[in-house]
């Protein structure tokens, strides 16, 4: 599955590639003349606008940003806990994939996915100033007063306690499209039998799709 993965990144990035420089020569060669008209040829960045497929973007100023994501698997009742720590530029600082035993809905997956990985960067001292997360649901009970948490307000209490050690963090949503790193982690975490982290480089599961991201 993973070489699948890599096969269809590195096929989508050639094709990417491919049509920047065809669309490059054809502008040299018609000197400026319009060969498209330029609401006939729609670019990726505009495509990913309209589909709501916008890459993980860096931040301005000097920020460390943790982004989480879950993976089940239902036949093992396994949880794949994936996160990643990115500086300003992009660079990899961190990553993590952690199974955990278990089966859960989604909001509760999430959670524990935050949850797990609030400790582990606690416990390896990294100064988060920023949390991503395409868990909408858990990105709101987070940043409001929301009564109804039904399954997993008890997990809320205590990742806000957690999060008492990062008291300037922000906690933001973004779609999945933007996760693809963290989503490569916890996917890994679903075949390790014991947590893999590291730290300053990129483990080998999601190399592409961290170097498309950064």
């Amino acid at each position: 599955m993973e070489e699948r993965e890599r096969t269809v990144l590195e096929t989508a990035a050639f094709v990417i590639n491919y049509m920047d420089k065809f669309l490059v020569a054809n502008q040299n060669q018609k000197q400026g003349a319009a060969f498209f008209p330029s609401t006939s040829m729609p670019t990726l960045d505009s495509i990913r606008n309209t589909t709501g497929e916008m890459p993980w973007k860096p931040l301005n100023g000097t920020v460390l940003m943790l982004n989480i994501d879950a993976a089940l698997d239902l036949a093992t009742k396994t949880l794949g806990v994936g996160a990643i720590v990115r500086d300003s530029q992009g660079h990899v600082i961190a990553g993590l994939s952690k199974p955990v035993q278990g089966c859960f809905r989604s909001d509760k997956m999430e959670a524990k996915a935050l949850f797990h990985s609030l400790n582990w960067v606690v416990q390896e001292q990294l100064h988060i100033t920023h949390i991503e997360t395409n868990a909408l649901r858990l990105s709101n009970a987070l940043n409001y007063s929301l009564t109804d948490l039904s399954c997993f307000s008890d997990l809320i209490m205590d990742i806000r306690c957690l999060l008492s050690f990062f008291f300037e963090a922000a906690i933001s949503h973004v779609r999945r499209y933007a996760n693809q790193a963290t989503h490569g982690l916890a996917k890994h975490a679903l075949e390790l039998d014991q947590d893999s982290c590291w730290i300053g480089e990129i483990s080998y599961p999601i190399f592409t799709i961290v170097v498309n991201d950064s």
